[in-house]
């Protein structure tokens, strides 16, 4: 039996405005945020990559890139190299990563291989979309259609695509967010987590006991 990671609900949130200023976006900037160490597993290159797409598309788009790593000035020459600087946000690490979420329209997870991505959970308790890399883990978070979208690795044009999709369509960023949020609540929640590892360990522990 598999039991699926879960998270707590957030309960110290910050709204919207206050999530804003603390990474430097206006109240009218479509926003798209990644929270993540930033080296090669977590893919924010191919994030950044798909930034002149999107921003030809949302010329005030922000990228705001939540996390530290071996990564960040590669990443930060890429952005300039491709004239895309002013349109990503390196904020660095932040302890109150979580609570930023409420800064997004759109959460992005461009990982190249995954666990069980808690970000991804928290993001979905956020009500926020999630487009996230097909791979493993990832795949069994989000439901691609209805709480986000699942692209190919590796691929920045497909990761702009979904992102572009979102951003330009917001009854349907609403739509995806609820619904990532009640799959939450039914799937992924900690007390969800604990009371089905409870009944494991019940489990075999009877069996132990029939074997005795």
């Amino acid at each position: 039996m598999t039991v699926p990671n879960g998270v707590a609900p957030l309960t110290d949130r910050m709204t919207r405005d206050e999530a804003r200023r603390a990474v430097g976006a206006t109240s009218g900037q479509p926003v798209v945020l990644t929270i993540g160490r930033l080296t090669h597993m977590k893919g924010q290159w191919h994030l950044i990559d798909a930034v002149p797409y999107l921003a030809g598309r949302f010329p005030q788009l922000a990228v705001v890139l939540l996390g530290d790593g071996p990564l960040r000035d590669s990443l930060a020459r890429r952005a300039a190299a491709l004239g895309v600087a002013r349109n990503v946000c390196f904020a660095g690490h932040r302890p109150d990563a979580r609570r930023l979420l409420a800064a997004a329209d759109v959460f992005v997870l461009p990982s190249r291989h995954e666990g069980m991505p808690l970000v991804a959970l928290e993001a979905m308790e956020a009500a926020l979309p999630v487009v996230a890399t097909r791979v493993i883990g990832s795949a069994e978070v989000v439901d691609d259609g209805v709480t986000g979208a699942l692209v190919r690795p590796a691929d920045p044009s497909a990761l702009g695509a979904a992102v572009a999709h979102l951003l330009a369509n917001p009854a349907l960023r609403r739509q995806q967010g609820t619904a990532g949020r009640r799959r939450y609540e039914e799937r992924f929640t900690r007390a969800r987590m604990v009371s089905r590892t409870a009944a494991v360990y019940d489990s075999v522990l009877a069996g132990a006991e029939v074997a005795a």
